[in-house]
């Protein structure tokens, strides 16, 4: 019985040697090219998210005129340092409340308001948490360029790909900012 593989079977297994080593070289080009889109995409994903958070932020709040001008003659009592300074703007002679009835149904708009504002401060905050979640894709993708094992690359691509794709998910949950 001749020991060995015939040529035939040689050359099988070099073409089956061949195609694997093609498929790993296509793969290894791939990788970097997935990890530009990646980026690419989170970078779009995470300005997106840092402008809908800024768009939806409660920070600004407003005084009535009639308020404004008593705070601002309250604050002149240096109220801080000045224990005889009255006790809020309200107390001052310049805060004037003109019609109790519409200040009644202003309360109930402005509670209105604060409603719509907490709501709103609500989504700026999910806005943030995906923001933070883009950026832990950025990192994760970033860094994963600097490994010369493809597994680690690998891992970490997939890895950032999921978040990016569970924060698509949830950006699509969250209103439009207005």
């Amino acid at each position: 019985m001749p020991e060995g593989l015939s040529a035939s079977e040689v050359a099988k297994k070099l073409r089956h040697h061949h195609h694997q080593e093609v498929a790993r070289q296509a793969i290894s080009r791939a990788v970097p090219v997935i990890e530009v889109v990646l980026l690419s995409v989170v970078t779009i994903v995470t300005a997106w998210a840092g402008y809908s958070a800024a768009r939806w932020s409660t920070e600004s709040r407003r005084f009535r005129p009639q308020l404004r001008i008593a705070f601002d003659a309250w604050q002149a009592t240096n109220p801080d340092t000045n224990p005889a300074a009255p006790p809020g703007p309200t107390f001052m002679k310049e805060y004037v409340q003109p019609e109790l009835a519409q200040a009644a149904d202003l309360d109930k708009r402005a509670d209105e308001a604060t409603a719509d504002g907490d709501r709103a401060g609500l989504v700026a905050d999910n806005y943030i948490r995906i923001t933070l979640l883009l950026a832990t894709v950025l990192f994760l993708v970033g860094i994963g360029t600097t490994f010369t094992q493809k597994r680690s690359r690998y891992v970490l691509a997939s890895v950032g790909g999921v978040m990016l794709l569970a924060a698509v998910v949830l950006i699509a949950q969250q209103p439009l900012p207005g």
